[in-house]
């Protein structure tokens, strides 16, 4: 029992494991806490870098233009013959290179250029095409048996019931003891066309551009490029595209361009070393652009203008003049 005039000797305080459990609560809150900030920061970094990364790409333009606008004086007069021995397209060492197309077809060839090693060797190519409204799918297989008949232009018996119109693509299977080869496909048809190379236009009809792609940017789709047109009096915003590139890549030796008014296509070329059969414009390559300008071209010193819309990055507009004379072909300025 305590005396009158004694103090309590009774203190409470933190033990040495106490003072460490709430240290160690402390430090754990703080390290979650930084843990928190610096994750934000982060991603505020992170979706500020993409913002910026978009926009650049979306101001830039995925395209430019390869030399120069050619204009064609070309006279709209549609009409239709027949032929023989009409290219259609053919393959070299697993590219395809499309050519022209025809409305009908009574008969269909094919030619082969083939170096081998030894005997026995083959290659063997897919070729998908037009036959009317339908699309169809054969093989040509050329081996060191058969090979004799089509050094000159044989006749294929897989195209016997359904001849080719209009290749839309040639594809490489398989080879074996083969270092190269071309395949060549041709028909016996009827062929149409809208604007004749050989009758002159008072007005400028037709247009052709070369587009490569701008330094550093990636390969690009064409299948995904829109193009509009615009004069003094005409605005459309979206030119029917039209899968007519074999036939606008020769239009300059055929003299005949089977295209509608407000209609557009590509023809992607290259050198042996770079191109190859897809759609995407790549590296040295350049995508021939043609396009038939709408409600029957456009006269003398009128201003027009094209405009290039990729997928992705910024429209490239192109700006010319007709000049005042119209000929057959022009270089536009």
């Amino acid at each position: 029992m305590r005396g009158k005039g004694e103090v309590s000797r009774k203190r409470k305080g933190f033990t040495g494991l106490e003072a460490a459990i709430v240290l160690t609560a402390f430090v754990v809150v703080a390290a979650v806490f930084s843990y928190v900030v610096l994750n934000a920061g982060f991603f505020t970094t992170q979706k500020s870098k993409e913002v910026v990364h978009t926009g650049v790409e979306q101001a830039t333009s995925s395209v430019e233009l390869a030399g120069d606008v050619v204009g064609y004086g070309w006279k709209k007069s549609p009409g239709n013959d027949s032929g023989n021995g009409i290219m259609l397209g053919f393959i070299e060492d697993g590219i395809f290179y499309d050519s022209f197309s025809l409305t009908s077809a009574s008969g269909t060839e094919v030619k082969a250029v083939v170096n081998n090693e030894s005997a026995p060797w083959w290659v063997n190519v897919s070729v998908t095409y037009k036959n009317g409204t339908g699309i169809y799918t054969a093989y040509i297989n050329i081996t060191n048996g058969n090979y004799t008949t089509f050094e000159n232009w044989g006749s294929a018996s897989c195209f016997f019931s359904y001849p080719p119109t209009d290749i839309i693509n040639m594809e490489e299977v398989n080879r074996t003891n083969v270092t190269s080869y071309e395949i060549y496909v041709r028909s016996n048809g009827t062929y149409e066309w809208q604007y004749d190379g050989t009758q002159k236009s008072d007005k400028l009809t037709i247009v052709k551009f070369y587009l490569q792609l701008t330094a550093g940017e990636h390969p690009m789709d064409m299948d995904g490029i829109t193009l509009s047109y615009a004069d003094s009096d005409t605005y459309v915003g979206s030119l029917e595209y039209v899968d007519k590139g074999g036939d606008a890549h020769g239009m300059g030796d055929r003299k005949k361009l089977p295209m509608q008014e407000g209609e557009w296509t590509y023809y992607i070329i290259g050198s042996e070393e770079y191109r190859d059969s897809d759609n995407l414009l790549e590296l040295g390559e350049k995508a021939e652009v043609t396009l038939v300008v709408p409600e029957g071209g456009v006269g003398s010193n009128e201003e027009f203008q094209v405009e290039v819309k990729p997928a992705s990055g910024a429209t490239l507009t192109i700006k010319r003049k007709v000049p005042p004379a119209i000929d057959y072909v022009m270089n536009l300025h």
